[in-house]
């Protein structure tokens, strides 16, 4: 199992670093902690010089960073960090072309304005563009395994690749595995039938959210409940675009609380 995790050497990203540690650590997982850097706009005059202390900087806090991590997280064997210039996701595209990532574990800033924290992050980015399972890990996110986790479903059918990845994180987390239908009202007859696949193995209960807001209807579910962890299947259409939509996703305060695995399809 290979894990990448971006760092900018921040305590929101020293959370997503310590959290995938806890959540694979047992897994035997190899873990690469990427750190990019860009030049930024400036006189053509002094962009070698900056581009020197850009990079010393950055390999200095990574050799840092993993000569703790070696200290500190004994059950990691694997580990190594990589500092490349480029754009982020850009980065992360080019990488996993070459080493295939299992997932990769990111943090989020905690801010209250949702539209700077999501819609211009490169967590963001990352959430509409990566073909790899993305765990979003909220500022502050405790370092524990995963009890309980729910997937939102519109009743809506899942591909292959959608299914195997929930599947084999369901396994992996060995936690208990729910889905979530928020709706104006309880579909009549819906139950786990409805979700016409198996995931895994697993036949997941249907738990039902009565709202007219899916995001609030979430939000709601998930502050009530006890829930570890909610898996969303990216789509160019559907449920997680009516979330991530600019005008709903200023309500969507469940970023600041809940981890996040956000599947491709």
């Amino acid at each position: 199992m290979k894990i990448l995790i971006p760092t900018d050497f921040s305590p929101n990203s020293r959370t997503a670093l310590e959290y995938a540690v806890c959540l694979f650590g047992a897994h035997n997982p190899e873990l690469v902690i990427l750190n990019t850097w860009q030049i930024p706009h400036t006189g053509t005059g002094m962009l070698v010089s900056i581009e020197d202390l850009l990079r010393e900087d950055a390999e200095r806090s990574m050799h840092d960073l993993i000569s703790e991590l070696k200290i500190s997280a004994q059950n990691i064997t694997n580990l190594r960090g990589e500092v490349k210039e480029g754009a982020l996701n850009d980065v992360i595209r080019t990488m996993n072309r070459k080493e295939q990532f299992d997932y990769v574990v990111m943090g989020t800033n905690g801010s209250d304005d949702l539209h700077k924290k999501i819609i211009g992050s490169n967590t963001a980015n990352a959430m509409r563009s990566t073909k790899v399972p993305l765990i979003i890990i909220p500022e502050g996110t405790a370092c524990k395994q995963p009890k309980r986790i729910a997937l939102a479903t519109d009743f809506q059918p899942l591909d292959g690749t959608a299914t195997n990845h929930i599947g084999r994180f369901a396994q992996l987390t060995m936690a208990s595995f729910e889905a979530v239908h928020v709706n104006e009202k309880v579909v009549s007859g819906s139950s786990k039938s409805d979700l016409g696949f198996q995931l895994g193995g697993l036949s997941p209960e249907v738990v039902h959210v009565v709202s007219d807001n899916v995001s609030s209807g979430l939000d709601n579910y998930l502050n009530t409940g006890d829930i570890d962890l909610l898996i969303m299947v990216r789509r160019d259409y559907g449920l997680f675009e009516r979330i991530f939509h600019k005008s709903v996703s200023r309500t969507l305060a469940m970023h600041t609380k809940t981890p996040l695995l956000v599947i491709p399809e």
